[in-house]
């Protein structure tokens, strides 16, 4: 065997790691709606460059593929990732998702001297999956469920779990997750689009919206209702009257801050550095982990104004 061809079947080095607001497993951490939903799901972190060769896209799913075994991830662009390398977290395992298992891919290899695991420099190919629809689950409770399909993970949110989902085939059959209570539904043959949630005394019991080729709901509301009282067969409308924007992922834990909320200060206001996000918004002002983010958001929205100019 010659050199070219191993690198030809593994065409990317795999690195992994932990995110910013997870450790090891989140057997506690992820038991935390604010430290939850940070990252909501196991990303594989992709340049732009290698993602367009190798024919993946963001937001797509991806398998990755080591001598070692393969596990499924949410892809997400990113030009601060080394090219050539794709990055996964080690904090997902068959206990919140159907994917995102990286302690299937890595090398056994150790330091001979210090016993650290070889974790950062994995030979892997990375290859986009097709999924016939795609959708998301909220129920009440911290009781968990397995939902069978391609792609499914748990969020800790408050009042419950939010999950999200994908696959092929039919999804009626995950119909059976939802809880006891009086049912309500609305379809849209057109889009392949399908809402349901079951209501008992006015509280929601859980929410489930799939679709084939049209557009998903933000969850912020929705996830809001497991506290609620009052509830409604309007709650399928997936929002309430007046009710704020999406704010986006989650940047700041501490104060709740969204990307959109940065992004819509940061135009709106001419913010320049992250201190004067700080002031306008709070974010990084407390523990500061989110600084660097906040550096990443700032300098991306810079540049598509300066383009934008042009």
């Amino acid at each position: 065997m010659t050199v070219a061809e191993p690198l030809k079947a593994w065409p990317m080095t795999l690195n992994t790691g932990r995110y910013r607001d997870q450790w090891h497993t989140m057997s506690r951490t992820g038991l935390s709606p604010k430290l939850a939903r940070h990252r909501e799901e196991p990303m594989v972190e992709i340049h732009p460059d290698d993602a367009a060769a190798l024919g993946v896209a963001d937001r797509d799913l991806a398998q990755v593929r080591t001598a070692q075994g393969q596990s499924i991830f949410r892809v997400a662009l990113s030009e601060g990732q080394r090219r050539g390398e794709i990055f996964t977290p080690i904090h997902w395992t068959d206990q919140n998702a159907s994917g995102g298992r990286t302690g299937l891919l890595a090398r056994p290899l150790v330091d001979p001297h210090s016993g650290q695991p070889g974790f950062k420099s994995t030979p892997a190919s990375i290859e986009r999956v097709t999924t016939q629809w795609r959708g998301f689950l909220i129920l009440r409770g911290d009781e968990p469920v397995r939902p069978q399909c391609l792609w499914a993970t748990r969020i800790t949110v408050p009042g419950g779990a939010l999950y999200e989902l994908a696959g092929n085939g039919d999804p009626a059959r995950l119909e059976g997750l939802m809880p006891q209570g009086d049912r309500v539904e609305a379809m849209d043959a057109s889009r392949g689009t399908r809402r349901i949630a079951t209501i008992s005394e006015g509280r929601l019991g859980g929410v489930m919206m799939v679709t084939r080729t049209g557009l998903l709901p933000s969850r912020d509301w929705l996830i809001r209702q497991l506290e609620a009282e009052g509830v409604g067969g309007s709650v399928l409308a997936a929002r309430g009257p007046g009710s704020q924007p999406d704010k986006g992922a989650t940047i700041c834990v501490c104060f709740d801050i969204g990307l959109n909320q940065i992004v819509a200060a940061i135009r709106e206001q001419a913010l320049v550095d992250v201190p004067a996000i700080g002031k306008a918004l709070g974010a990084g002002t407390n523990c500061g982990s989110c600084r660097p983010a906040l550096a990443n958001i700032l300098n991306q929205a810079t540049q598509e104004t300066l383009h934008a100019a042009e």
